[in-house]
């Protein structure tokens, strides 16, 4: 789920379980997915997000990409999710509208449609997945090793950093981050650092951007 350069609010929340070898990322967001039916191919919003290439904003209804110019890959890395993972269960909120769909085996033949439903709850979108041992080539062992939940927990703190706006919660616990806690926790500290006994240059150049050297 990516957030864009404007995300001063909303929430967050990441959790991995290892025992199961479940990630799950549900995002709170002040716009969710529609929840809509294609009125021509019947397939449901969701699901062509989630599952079919060219499909952004940034391409044309023959497949044809808009403008070249652009960063990103066009949510090709939530498809990617679906596609490496043995279950992929899909949760979105849309006005009050509560929608639900699974994916198995990789994402290979057509899923089950749709359970939708009615709901209190505030929009919101929610994926929880497991890698697929096969695709990883990990011989069957589990991908949410202690090294891969660290570096999951990395991203999560570099969600916070970039975010200040947004509540980031992790594994249940609220987390927050600025920069220099971000170095510290890095390893880069003024003792340590490459053995020099140096403080960091720190300037302030406005609310926004900082620098350490």
């Amino acid at each position: 789920l990516r957030l864009g350069k404007k995300a001063s609010s909303g929430v967050i929340e990441f959790d991995f379980d290892h025992k199961n070898d479940v990630i799950t990322v549900k995002n709170y967001a002040p716009h969710s997915i529609e929840i809509v039916q294609d009125p021509k191919t019947k397939v449901w919003l969701p699901q062509t997000v989630f599952t079919k290439l060219h499909v952004s904003s940034n391409f044309t209804e023959e497949g044809e990409e808009k403008n070249n110019h652009k960063g990103g890959v066009n949510g090709i890395g939530t498809k990617a999710i679906t596609y490496t993972s043995s279950l992929f269960k899909l949760e979105i909120v849309h006005n009050k509208k509560l929608y639900k769909q699974t994916f198995k085996d990789r994402g290979k033949g057509e899923p089950k449609p749709p359970v939708i439903s009615d709901t209190d709850s505030k929009d919101y979108v929610s994926v929880s997945f497991v890698p697929n041992t096969d695709a990883f080539k990990t011989e069957g062992k589990k991908l949410l090793t202690p090294d891969s939940i660290a570096f999951l927990k990395r991203r999560c703190y570099d969600v916070a950093l970039m975010n200040p706006g947004v509540n980031i919660f992790l594994n249940g616990e609220k987390i927050s981050c600025d920069l220099e806690k971000y170095f510290e926790m890095c390893g880069f500290n003024t003792k340590n650092y490459l053995s020099y006994e140096k403080e960091f240059v720190r300037n302030k150049v406005n609310n926004s951007i900082k620098i350490f050297v």
